[in-house]
């Protein structure tokens, strides 16, 4: 049987892509009630006794309870149990890293989204809170795999809060997130009871997207336990793009190296100098600035930053010698994959892995990396049948690839 696609296409179904990406994505909170209580069965994340027990012995520091609010570390797996007991929510961060098919989930939506995806379990008791009043740097989606929990979402969110910004060589990163990018949160907790957008139940199956900056509370029925899972989706701004293409023109403009004045912190006097070089620096980076160069720096450090779950180490690729054009492919599970033109050639780089064709080949290496799961035959240009069949046959026994069926999608 082959493993399911945990894709966004699965995620949102029955709203379609492009429509999410163009009314919903980082600007309008989505409810999707599916009357499905066994939608998110197959995740595979459904005995929450595994999945804590897993996390207190693998990485104790994963797991927190949740005390008037705010989080805390658990001691063990007793203390949690105990903290559960007593009415507390319990909380397993990266949860993924316990659950393989969990791990699938995120990466097919870092696939979709090129952001990467954090996600954490919530179990609550009955009529109970997790966090308090709160609105998130990064959008979120709510799976609610067990119990209900009644969701408040408000109006007026404030627009792209920042999850963290460059931080300097003498900071501290706890520094950086409190007075820099944590004001954010403080000055917003102080304006007045924000107005109501939506109030629900969310029942297993259900999902509830909502963009950062959403102002949000929850609060399990009171009648059931509740489990949901959190799929954090981190922004990938443009001050990183910026900040790559920064540094390359630093690498090639002397001048934006130096230190500041002497005494810069403690003197005003250096403040006309500092104006005076960063107006000259400014027109020089806006003549010379290298997007593309700074995009692609960006690409190559967002794949190095991913692990691939599944390379196929130790399969046996022998199968591939029946390749056909009916037989249907898949992107091998957990496997992130990007397609690079340069120059005279076309590549597509996965795991550690790049593979090089002519430049002709753009459209159907393309079409690889965008579609998870196709017949041989459907593969696009202007390749022969029997070009398609090697392709396909290459790109199985390098590892991005694996054969699902010899049947026709």
């Amino acid at each position: 049987m082959p493993e399911p696609l945990f894709d966004l296409k699965w995620l949102i179904d029955p709203i379609g892509k492009d429509v999410f990406v163009q009314s919903h994505w980082e600007s309008k909170p989505l409810r999707i009630s599916r009357e499905a209580p066994s939608y998110f069965s197959q995740l595979g994340c459904d005995d929450l006794e595994f999945l804590l027990r897993a996390a207190c012995d693998l990485d104790l520091s994963s797991v927190e309870e949740i005390c008037d609010k705010r989080p805390r570390p658990c001691q063990d797996y007793f203390a949690a149990r105990q903290a559960f007991c007593s009415g507390k929510s319990i909380r397993i961060r990266a949860v993924s890293r316990f659950s393989d098919a969990l791990s699938i989930f995120c990466r097919a939506l870092e696939q979709e989204f090129s952001l990467p995806v954090g996600l954490n379990a919530y179990i609550t008791p009955p009529g109970e809170k997790a966090l308090g009043r709160h609105f998130d740097r990064h959008d979120v989606f709510v799976l609610q795999i067990a119990g209900k929990k009644r969701w408040k979402v408000y109006q007026e969110p404030l627009e792209f809060p920042l999850e963290t910004v460059p931080r300097m060589a003498f900071e501290d990163r706890k520094d950086m997130e409190y007075h820099r990018v944590g004001r954010q949160n403080r000055e917003r907790s102080r304006d007045e009871e924000p107005e109501l957008l939506d109030s629900c139940t969310l029942e297993p199956g259900d999902l509830y997207y909502i963009p950062r900056g959403y102002i949000h509370e929850a609060e399990s029925d009171s009648s059931s336990i509740s489990y949901h899972l959190t799929a954090g989706i981190q922004a990938v701004t443009y001050i990183e793009l910026l900040t790559l293409a920064i540094a390359r023109f630093a690498g090639t403009e002397p001048a934006c190296r130096r230190s500041l004045p002497v005494g810069f912190a403690t003197h005003a006097s250096g403040s006309v100098e500092i104006g005076r070089c960063v107006a000259t620096l400014a027109e020089k980076f806006a003549a010379s600035i290298e997007t593309e160069n700074a995009l692609e720096e960006l690409c190559q450090a967002f794949f190095r930053s991913r692990r691939t779950l599944k390379a196929g180490l130790f399969d046996q690729h022998d199968n591939s010698a029946e390749l056909s054009l009916q037989t249907v492919a898949r992107v091998r599970p957990g496997m992130l994959s990007r397609v690079v033109v340069r120059g005279e050639h076309t590549m597509i780089a996965f795991d550690y892995t790049v593979v090089e064709f002519p430049r002709s080949f753009e459209p159907v290496l393309r079409f690889i990396s965008a579609n998870t799961r196709f017949a041989v035959g459907e593969l696009p240009g202007d390749l022969t049948n029997e070009n398609k069949i090697l392709l396909a046959k290459k790109l199985v026994t390098e590892g991005l690839l694996m054969v699902e069926s010899s049947a026709c999608v």
